[in-house]
């Protein structure tokens, strides 16, 4: 049986020595307490054993022993590297660079190389554990280099990633002096995971201008292969909670609680867990709190906040400040407004069990999670689970990742400490009849969606909310050892019509870079020169151009969507209609872009016979959507507009004449006399013109994953080539073929 093995630095359990005995306790944060539900018969966990320590053959032997009998694999990491690994890379340099705190970056990269040691050492011990078939689940920014490192050595297993913390934005990301690396290590992976859209769309931005790899419907294409990236917020057990919330064992913290609620029966507690890390947030929460109390006074005496806040990462010195900088706040404030009998803030530094929290949490009247940034944050899952009741009050940062689902909590800015004051003392004030209202609703957002409903959709490739790729579904990609068979149905006399860009040479920033190789010049010669075999490009692109790149081959070339064609058996031009530069509607779509280009870095035009173009490519991704409905309300609201139509392409809009079309230029040698048989090959909705003309008297063949008529698809203009090439070898053996007795290839094994 197939299993599913999740990869993370650390395990769900740590473990300690105790009378040279081993003993593993629960590891608490919200990755452990997220996928711990998932261990079973067929899940093995792969991590760290987070032992520092040197072991005898012994003590190693015991270690693995004890964590294989909950599930988990361990791998033992060097002492010197995994520091380096850990403290100056992982949380040294991806961890500011992913919550945007630019001005925390080392100025050098020196254990560059001990990062890439640590997830190749996890490289290595995966291909010791895994067998074909089984899926590799590698969790968060310790391992970005690990997808690749799996891939290379073709270990026959299916490859996701899923990052717990945010992703910054494209123009951050490019900060990182090796974000190259990062990103080919990365998309190594078939599934890519983020908790929100926005990272999502971080990402793909950052792969586009970095690596230069395109998007596809719900992914990217790289060397070949489409990558699933998606949007899949991490859940939690609500049923666990629910239960834990529910039992009386106490402890430290609820005994603490209790004991208020005892001294002060009308006390309103405001509780918050984090932990002391400065993505938190805990000085501007702490400065709201006491905005609170002096904004407010009737409070002071009446609420309490519990802040837990367990130190991390003692061992580096900006945490040791901060650490002192939110505990000298915290004094400043009991001292300023408490007495004797009365703290307005409780301090806890060490680190509560689940058990511990989970009845709290029910114990409690406001849940405090205001984090400058946050990939996801299940505390305010926890808090919201743990509450059956339908009582208590969720305050929310509105940068925190689960902000997109809890729409229902009280939303804040965080660095508007005024605000944050005021939605505290609305909180205290709020009617039941509301607070109920609102709980009810963020119960339903995070019961509909637990933890291994997560993972099972995750594990299939699509998140919540994310649309399944039907393009794929209903029109199948065709694999390699698949193209041979095709080709062999393919006889002359035949007709390619074929699309340049997207379709022959890859889609590239500046349309003038997309000039034939070589290789692509010698392929189309070879196709054109075999005896009945006709090879049409038909192109959006200038017909001047691609005359200057094909006019010395056999080849038909018809350029502006077939508005102008040459014939190279005569030599000669022709039109589809009289010239149309001079059309004033197109003057007046040209002088829009023109005033849209003065206002937007990056955008270039391009004047045609027939049209004009607006090329979008190198415009910031977040402007395009709105430009884009500007322009095409500006454009069909002049005058003149019912004499053109506006084509959207591939990072392009297109102004053309009516009555210019693709599918002109198949209808025009079907109708001839002598009977052909047709193939077209596209990558846009243009190309859906042509593939509509054919219909099933010829073979459409749509290129990449947007929806299409096509009946079947290649992949990338890569694949077209090696299409091509396999057409071009099949024909020119001169091997016995038969016409097909049907019009349209349809069984490709």
């Amino acid at each position: 049986m197939n299993r599913l093995f999740i990869v993370s630095h650390r395990l769900p359990f740590s473990a300690y020595f105790e009378n040279d005995q081993i003993r593993l306790k629960a590891s608490m944060g919200g990755l452990a307490s997220g996928l711990l539900p998932l261990l079973g018969e067929d899940t093995v966990w792969l991590g760290w054993d987070g032992l520092s320590q040197k072991l005898t053959k012994a003590q190693k032997a015991h270690v693995a022993s004890a964590f294989q009998e909950r599930g988990c694999e361990t791998v033992r990491l060097p002492i010197r590297a995994h520091h380096a690994f850990y403290n100056d890379v992982s949380n040294g340099v991806f961890w500011p660079l992913y919550h945007n705190q630019t001005g925390s970056l080392p100025l050098t990269l020196p254990h560059w190389a001990d990062y890439q040691l640590i997830n190749r050492l996890f490289a290595e011990r995966l291909a010791e554990l895994v067998r074909p078939g089984d899926t590799v689940w590698i969790q968060d920014y310790h391992l970005q280099l690990l997808p690749r490192m799996i891939r290379e050595r073709n270990l026959g297993v299916s490859i996701s990633f899923f990052l717990h913390v945010p992703f910054p934005p494209a123009e951050i990301f490019r900060m990182l002096p090796i974000r190259e690396e990062i990103l080919e290590g990365l998309l190594g992976a078939d599934t890519i995971g983020f908790h929100t859209k926005g990272y999502v769309d971080h990402f793909k931005q950052a792969v586009e201008q970095i690596v230069s790899y395109p998007r596809v419907t719900d992914g990217l294409l790289v060397g070949g292969r489409m990558i699933n990236v998606l949007a899949a917020p991490l859940g939690v057990d609500v049923v666990h909670w629910e239960e834990i919330a529910a039992r009386q064992s106490g402890g430290t913290l609820v005994e603490a609680i209790d004991k208020m609620r005892q001294d002060k029966p009308d006390l309103r507690i405001l509780f918050s867990v984090d932990r002391l890390d400065y993505t938190k947030g805990l000085p501007r929460k702490l400065l709201a709190f006491e905005k609170l109390l002096e904004k407010y006074p009737e409070w002071q005496g009446k609420i309490t906040l519990i802040q837990i806040a367990p130190s991390s990462r003692d061992e580096l010195a900006a945490y040791n400040r901060y650490k002192l900088l939110v505990e000298q706040m915290i004094g400043a404030i009991n001292g300023r407004f408490g007495f004797p009998g009365y703290q307005p803030v409780q301090y806890f530094a060490s680190a509560f069990s689940a058990e511990e929290l989970g009845q709290a949490y029910g114990r409690v009247n406001i849940m405090l999670v205001t984090p400058l940034i946050d990939g996801m944050n299940l505390v305010a899952k926890e808090f919201i689970a743990s509450r059956p009741d339908m009582d208590g009050v969720l305050i929310l940062s509105e940068f925190a990742g689960a902000a997109d689902e809890l729409r229902e909590a009280l939303i804040v800015n965080p660095y508007d400490i005024d605000a944050a004051a005021r939605t505290m003392h609305a909180a205290l004030i709020m009617p039941e009849s509301e607070r109920q209202d609102r709980m009810k609703r963020l119960r339903d957002a995070v019961t509909k969606f637990s933890t291994v409903e997560w993972a099972r959709l995750f594990s299939q490739g699509m998140g919540p909310g994310s649309p399944k790729l039907e393009s794929v579904q209903e029109n199948p990609f065709l694999r390699p050892d698949q193209l041979p068979q095709l080709a062999s149905q393919l006889t002359p006399p035949l007709a390619l019509f074929i699309d340049y860009d997207g379709t022959l040479f890859p889609i590239v920033r500046r349309p003038e870079l997309a000039a034939p190789d070589s290789g692509l010049i010698m392929l189309l010669g070879q196709l054109g020169s075999i005896p009945g075999v006709e090879v049409h490009i038909v192109s959006g692109r200038r017909f001047d151009e691609l005359f200057r790149w094909f006019h010395r081959l056999p080849l038909h070339i018809h350029g502006e969507h077939g508005g102008i064609s040459y014939d190279p058996q005569t030599r000669q031009r022709s039109f589809l209609m009289e010239s149309k530069r001079d059309c004033r509607p197109l003057q007046r779509a040209f002088q829009i872009f023109e005033r849209h280009k003065s206002l937007n870095e990056g955008i270039l035009i391009e004047r045609k016979v027939f049209s004009t173009v607006l090329h979008y490519r190198m415009i910031n991704p977040d402007a395009v959507d709105p430009l884009l409905s500007v322009v095409t309300e500006e454009i069909m609201s002049m005058e003149g507009a019912g004499e053109i139509e506006i084509l959207r392409g591939k990072k392009n809009l297109e102004v053309r004449i009516k009555g210019i079309s693709k599918a002109r230029v198949i209808e025009n040698r079907m109708a001839k006399d002598d009977p052909i048989f047709c193939v077209a090959i596209g990558d846009d909705r243009t190309d859906e013109d042509m593939f509509a003309a054919i219909g099933d008297a010829g073979l459409a063949l749509g290129v990449g994953s947007s929806g299409t008529k096509a009946h079947f698809k290649l992949l990338d203009s890569t694949m077209v080539r090696e299409f091509l090439r396999t057409l071009f070898s099949h024909l020119n053996t001169g091997a016995e073929m038969q016409t097909p007795t049907q019009n349209v290839p349809t069984r490709v094994k």
